[in-house]
């Protein structure tokens, strides 16, 4: 009977391994069939052990330890400890006679052990690993390097099966079972094979170098057995909230054992020995991989394995002894670099500074003095590179557009550097500008050549010297990048959320100077960028040396300037302009026209070239004015660049301030300067640049004109300037879109395109609104996104059009709906309510799909839509307008809960499960509203309902981001107010579904506790923050027995 089983699987085995010409798709279909039945017979043990010792196939012998490891799992309960342990000696038997096996074959027997170990680690039924220890001992004194092989490989089966990450098998057990085998393996097993691994490298470190090939191939498996240990994410006493239910292994957790591992890993010939071991293999790029994680691991040791500070001093002090001498005991390979700079930030993230001052001087100079040289190694090294790449570059090549700008790239050093620059501002700052007036003079005395060569030869190109010009200027460009980039990040912080402002270190540094400043001096600078500082009387002296800095940056503007009136422009770098843009954006929102009252001291230099009502802040403004007219006629074809310049143009007249005088203050000036005319009539006009720029270009740019208007203080300048910003808009859209033939042209690709047009500048327009332009920004939309809904019909199947005009209405909603009044407000309900019924009429029936190759594009429509009914549900939360008298609360119109109620039932049935969780928040104010108002029977009340089986399975049963907990407990909670009944049946459906007695009870606990008698089902702030206490408590206890892997 065995044998005939056998037979059939390695004839089904021999059809699946076929080529697909040789068996139809049919008799592959059967085969597997056939081989997944024999995966489900019950107690196939004896049959298993038939094929493993009979069959000469290595496929069929994969699927009967598969099988044996599946079984053992499913069927447990049904087997005696005599069984198992005879079946776990048998697996270990056969791989030890049997050492020709194919590697696949002998890694999945091992990991079926693992697993029948894994499963008796809390059972009675299970046997201790000690038998597996011994077996383990013995084929390493066996000496014979294939048995040492196997048992490295035992190890590592019962390393990756406890580990709980997504190493783990998946059979079937609870995310609380694995929890609880992982933190018994770590109570009892974890440092014997720990151990295990050191006293054979002890061993191996006894023997001479260079080592034989067979102890080489032992020392590489025993050195990722350490590694891996080292690697260990020790499950901490409190389980961490995020990490219940999640199998993901922190790939860069520290080293956090308990104290019991203090013998061991404090041991300073335990830290001597892998030093040592990295010596040996240093040469071997996968081996030192190995040996230097270890040492990076060690370097990272922390938390109670410590007693006191004493212990965690001399530690350090040894391990770094050790690395010291490893440093300087030879040249480091290239490949170890990356190793020793993870030592080196290990050693400093995770080690106090009071244990660094502890170390004996000479000691902690020498580690200062590796990481100082280390580090100017390898910027040299870098910088070498770069130039071998400047070197064989062609004119021809180009960035990668999809390629990372370096700012972004970058931005974590260029921060570090930016705070290192700041601390020693004496020496950075005056560095800095004489560094890049240095190549600012370089690349103008290139170009001049270039313009002689130009004059000489009638052309651009075609010599060697003209090659040889642009070759330098390219370098020229890469060090003004750098410099730049560097120059922003010294002079400028990051103010994601909070007010810009000029450094305190830059501030003070620059008051300090003001002793040898010359302010006219200073202000000549400033003035006169076409100049060079050391042709101005006194500038190199006189100069404040933060102004003289940013005034480098404008001679580079300058000098960007001559280049393109003298037909240079080609020769110049659209990453540089880019770079100087975007230093100037930092720049402008920190340093021009700053607000004293923020300032306890401020420096009279910076305060006479950019303060109010000052002439250098007003020339400043025009100044930059004329970059960003310049750079749209100059760089129209470069999207990014045009996009961060129009940036530049909303950083002139936008605050990130609390203080909205700061924005109109800034406007002021704007609206001063002649240039905002210019650059307001020429939209006007809608000529070239201005008719070809992208999307985002566009909507910044009717952005920041619409926000320029608030500076005006003449009423009747104010009109005539928005008479060319908004009447030709308007005049545009009713000639393009209003046409009695329109819907016979849309697929004209210039009338698309002037639709597209369109619909980026009403979206820029709305983007500018504020309060004290309301009324007219909401007069000249609300036409305008009637007509727009028709676009949205008309161009239904075209994926660049709806986005656009779900974007605008989002954009409408967003910045608007909160001043108005509610007549005006139930209009834009009206017309949002339109838009969705012809999406949902044109989408109705579709879903997102894994395979959809247009998911990308419904994905975005669908967030476009989420996020209209989130701006729509804004109102509820924050409301600036002043009430009207005489309007109506109900009467049959439309509310906001009408557009939202409708929307997500629109778009529910299009989404995967991924895009539902954003639906959170809008569920939630939609129940919170439901409750309030009592609405019990209504459509909006009973379709609470449905949604709240929907988070409550989405919280329970399925994987969940822990970092959308309170999002989700406060939606889980608004929805059981409104139906408390409907909740309680989930309730017993979930627990009915239980088998175990055990977990039903504690999960019946656990809901009682969730929403005890104590807790008032009423949506107010107070109940929400005690659910969701109870809710975090709750998911602890829960989870880790719902979630299975």
């Amino acid at each position: 009977m065995f044998e005939k089983e056998m037979q059939e699987l390695e004839q089904a085995t021999q059809i699946v391994l076929a080529p697909p010409n040789v068996v139809t798709s049919e008799q592959r279909h059967a085969a597997e069939n056939i081989i997944l039945e024999f995966r489900k017979t019950k107690l196939p043990y004896n049959t298993c052990r038939f094929i493993l010792e009979n069959s000469t196939c290595d496929y069929v012998l994969f699927q009967a330890a598969t099988t044996v490891k599946e079984s053992v799992i499913r069927e447990w309960s049904l087997l005696s400890a005599e069984d198992i342990e005879s079946l776990r000696s048998f697996l270990l038997r056969f791989i030890t006679q049997h050492i020709t096996l194919q590697s696949y074959v002998r890694e999945q027997i091992l990991q079926t052990v693992a697993v029948i170990l894994k499963r008796g680690t809390i059972d009675t039924k299970g046997a201790s690993r000690d038998s597996l220890f011994e077996d383990v001992t013995q084929l390493v004194a066996s000496g014979n390097v294939t048995m040492q092989l196997v048992a490295c490989s035992m190890l590592t089966a019962l390393l990756n099966e406890y580990s709980s990450s997504s190493r783990t098998s998946s059979v079937g057990f609870t995310w609380e079972f694995h929890t609880r085998c992982k933190r018994a393996f770590e109570e009892n097993d974890l440092k014997r094979v720990f151990l295990f691994a050191l006293q054979v490298l002890y061993e191996l470190d006894k023997q001479p170098t260079p080592l034989a090939r067979e102890a080489v191939a032992v020392l590489n498996r025993l050195l990722s057995i350490a590694e891996q240990v080292l690697c260990w994410e020790f499950t901490p006493k409190t389980i961490i909230r995020r990490h219940i239910g999640s199998f993901e292994m922190n790939q860069n957790a520290p080293l956090k054992p308990n104290s019991k591992w203090r013998q061991t890993l404090l041991d300073k010939n335990m830290v001597d020995l892998f030093f040592r071991m990295h010596k040996k293999v240093r040469h071997n790029s996968d081996m030192a991989h190995h040996s230097m994680q270890c040492l990076s691991q060690l370097a990272s040791l922390n938390g109670p394995i410590f007693p006191d500070d004493k212990a965690r001093h001399e530690y350090l002090n040894s391990f770094i002894a050790g690395f010291i001498q490893l440093l300087t005991s030879s040249e480091l390979q290239d490949f170890e670099y990356f190793g020793i700079s993870n030592i080196f930030k290990n050693l400093v993230m995770l080690f106090p500074l009071p244990c660094f001052m502890a170390l004996p001087k000479e000691l902690m100079e020498a580690f200062i003095d590796q990481l100082t040289r280390l580090t100017c190694a390898a910027g040299r090294e870098a910088a070498l590179e770069e130039a071998q790449g400047m070197d064989a570059t062609t004119e021809e090549d180009e960035i990668d557009e999809i390629e990372e700008d370096d700012r972004d790239r970058f931005a974590d050093q260029l921060c570090s550097i930016g705070v290192l620059g700041r601390m020693v501002p004496q020496h950075s700052i005056p560095l800095l500008a004489k560094v890049l007036e240095d190549r600012i003079s370089r690349l103008h005395g290139h170009l001049q050549r270039m313009l002689h060569l130009q004059h000489q030869q009638q052309t651009a190109v075609g010599s060697h010297g003209d090659a040889l010009n642009t070759a330098h200027i390219n370098i020229l460009h890469e060090d003004i990048h750098w410099i730049v980039l560097v120059a922003a990040h010294v002079l400028t912080e990051e103010a994601e959320g909070e007010t810009p402002m000029i450094p305190t270190d830059i501030m003070q540094f620059s008051m300090g100077q003001a002793s040898t400043v010359d302010i006219n001096t200073t202000l000549k600078v400033l003035a006169s960028p076409g100049e060079r500082v050391d042709a101005i009387p006194g500038g190199i002296q006189g100069t404040d040396p933060v102004v003289r800095l940013i005034s480098a940056v404008f001679r580079l503007c300058e000098v960007e300037k001559r280049a393109i009136e003298a037909n240079l422009s080609a020769c110049l770098s659209p990453q540089v302009s880019s770079t100087v843009i975007w230093f100037l954006c930092r720049w402008v929102v920190s340093y021009l026209l700053p607000d004293e009252n923020y300032y306890s001291q401020i420096s009279h230099a910076l305060l006479s070239a950019f303060g109010r009502d000052t002439d250098g802040a007003q020339w400043t403004v025009t100044f930059l004015l004329e970059k960003i007219l310049a750079n749209m006629i100059v760089w129209n074809s470069e999207e990014k660049l045009v996009t961060d310049t129009m940036q530049l143009l909303n950083s002139l007249v936008e605050s990130r301030s609390s203080n909205a005088c700061c924005v109109y203050f800034r406007a002021v000036f704007v609206v001063k300067s002649d240039m905002i005319w210019t650059l307001a009539k020429q939209e006007a006009s809608h000529q070239h640049p201005f008719n070809s720029l992208c999307s985002a270009a566009r909507k910044y740019l009717l952005k920041g004109l619409v926000l320029a208007g608030s500076g005006f203080k003449d009423n009747q300048l104010q009109e005539e300037y928005y008479n060319y910003v908004l009447k030709s808009l308007h005049d545009r859209f009713m000639q393009t879109v209003c046409q009695a033939d329109f819907s016979k042209k849309i697929s004209n690709t210039d009338v698309k395109s002037g639709v597209l047009d369109l619909l980026d500048s009403l979206c820029g327009v709305a983007m500018g609104t504020r309060v004290d332009n309301l009324d007219r920004l909401f007069n000249f939309l609300h036409p305008l996104l009637s007509d727009s809904v028709k676009l949205l019909d008309l161009y239904h199947n075209y994926e660049d059009v709806v986005p656009l005009v779900l974007e605008l209405f989002s954009e409408v909603m967003q910045k608007q709906l909160c001043y108005l009044g509610e007549s005006n407000s139930r209009k834009l309900y009206e017309l949002c309510l339109s838009a969705i019924q012809v999406y949902s009429k044109h989408n109705i029936g579709k879903r997102t799909s894994q395979n959809d190759d247009e998911e990308e594009d419904r994905y975005n429509d669908i967030l476009l839509v989420i996020e209209l009914l989130t701006n729509l549900l804004s109102k509820d939360f924050i409301d600036f307008s002043d009430p009207e008298e005489g309007v109506p609360q109900s009467g049959g119109q439309v509310s906001a809960a009408d557009v939202v109620l409708y929307g997500l039932n629109t778009i529910i049935p299009i989404m995967d499960a991924n895009l539902l969780k954003l639906c959170l928040e809008t569920v939630a104010s939609l129940a919170t509203e439901t409750f309030q108002a009592g609405e019990v029977g209504t459509r909006l009340h009973e379709s609470m309902a449905h949604y709240l089986k929907i988070v409550f399975h989405m919280l329970l049963l399925e994987t969940f981001n822990m970092d959308l907990l309170e999002t989700a407990s406060t939606s889980l909670f608004c929805l059981i107010c409104c139906h408390q009944e409907q909740y309680k049946h989930l309730v017993n459906e979930l627990l009915q579904n239980q088998v175990e007695p055990s977990i039903k009870e504690r999960l019946l606990e656990a809901f009682n506790n969730l929403t005890p008698a104590s807790l008032n089902m009423t949506i107010n702030r107070q109940s929400k923050i005690a659910f969701m206490q109870n809710f975090d408590q709750f998911l602890i206890n829960v989870r880790g027995f719902l979630c299975v892997r």
